[in-house]
């Protein structure tokens, strides 16, 4: 694995431990066709360097260190496994899409092991010890960089974790035991000694950042929370119905009208019953929603009700609904006292992340890195339309 920079990975290491990032995905048909779920991200096996090996070939050598193709090898097929995985599985992807996704990884994959190497050196020249106390307080700044970024309380991260299992101390202490970690606060050691000026985040630069992204990062749009029942008149290709499918999909929605508007009926359970959206599961509540994330008639009603009203019925493209309004939040933009600690951990991170670049290229240039004739390897400009780690 590669050794991170713990300023830069706070989330991605507690997510390790089951800790969930405080939205969570949904699948419901009023939703534009723009939300798309969130793949979360495969940790790939650690590469194993080794001066010699029999029977296999050199892929690179760094300061007399050798990477063995099949090294890289494994690293490509555990990604493009983890990459077709999301769209299907290997069977769902044609053999010239995974040529070409290898050709694209091999490179990537390869230059981060050399990152690596280089950094693994770095760690026994610099001779950068930890102490208890240095792995503590970054696991206190890793805790208020979660609490912080998901409004949490840390009773309510505990709890979390409780809830798969574990706990906030558990989980704290699996990771301080852990070797990766340990190397990744040798590694902030280094990138805080030796780019400390650049790292420094003044309360301008917070208020700056702060005004300069109110309306995009720090206001709130308007939104409601609301329940549906839907009667689809798609097929399973999402394809209109017939006329005659649509027909009847119309007189069933009226016959759910009549149950919902009788005294005392339970609006989740019909939704239970009649919807044909996943969202039925969950009684129909959609969750909170803005006025784009939605087509625009169910939208334009929702949006035109109070928290316990009930709409007629709402036709859109998916089919007919009838929609319960259950909560709303007005427009508001979010306080500078409020956010400034989450801006101030967002800069330092942005700065950390551009000196460990540095350090990183630093360490190439001064490095010998030699490919055998023939392999070396040319990056895609940008990268573009490379397959995501």
């Amino acid at each position: 694995m590669r050794i991170l920079i713990v300023s830069l990975v706070w989330v991605a290491l507690l997510s390790l431990y089951g800790v969930s990032s405080g939205s969570s995905a949904r699948n419901n048909q009023p939703q534009s066709d723009d939300q798309v779920n969130s793949p979360a991200k495969t940790t790939l096996p650690k590469p194993s360097f080794s001066d010699t090996k029999e029977s296999d070939s050199v892929a690179v050598t760094v300061d007399g260190k050798t990477i063995m193709e099949s090294e890289v090898g494994t690293l490509v097929e555990a990604q493009l496994q983890s990459i077709t995985s999301r769209m299907g599985g290997s069977q769902k992807v044609d053999t010239k899409q995974l040529k070409m996704y290898r050709e694209m990884l091999k490179p990537q994959i390869l230059d981060k092991m050399i990152e690596d190497l280089l950094l693994e050196k770095a760690l026994v020249k610099e001779k950068v010890k930890v102490t208890d106390a240095d792995l503590n307080a970054v696991l206190e700044e890793m805790v208020q960089h979660v609490l912080t970024g998901n409004s949490l309380t840390r009773e309510q991260l505990d709890s979390q974790l409780k809830s798969r299992g574990s706990s906030l101390q558990a989980s704290l202490a699996k990771m301080k035991a852990n070797p990766e970690f340990v190397k990744s606060v040798r590694m902030k050691k280094i990138i805080e000694t030796g780019f400390a000026g650049e790292l420094a985040v003044t309360e301008k630069d917070v208020k700056d950042y702060y005004q300069k992204n109110l309306k995009t990062k720090y206001s709130q749009p308007e939104m409601v929370r609301a329940s549906h029942i839907l009667v689809s008149i798609l097929d399973e290709n999402r394809k209109p119905k017939s006329d005659e499918a649509i027909a009847k999909a119309k007189e069933k929605i009226k016959e759910v009208q009549k149950e919902v508007k009788k005294p005392g009926a339970d609006f989740a359970e019909l939704a239970k019953k009649y919807s044909d959206c996943p969202s039925k599961n969950q009684g129909g509540d959609l969750n909170f929603f803005k006025r784009e994330s939605m087509v625009p008639p169910f939208s334009a009603a929702a949006f035109s009700m109070e928290p316990g009203q009930i709409s007629d019925i709402v036709e859109t493209e998916f089919g007919y609904h009838i929609i319960k309004v259950t909560e709303r939040k007005e427009a508001k933009s979010f306080p500078f006292e409020e956010v400034k600690d989450k801006i101030r951990l967002e800069l330092k991170n942005g700065k950390s992340q551009q000196a460990t670049k540095k350090y990183i290229s630093n360490l190439k240039k001064k490095a010998k890195i030699e490919y055998p004739e023939g392999k070396e390897p040319k990056m895609p400009a940008g990268n573009a339309g490379a397959p995501s780690n």
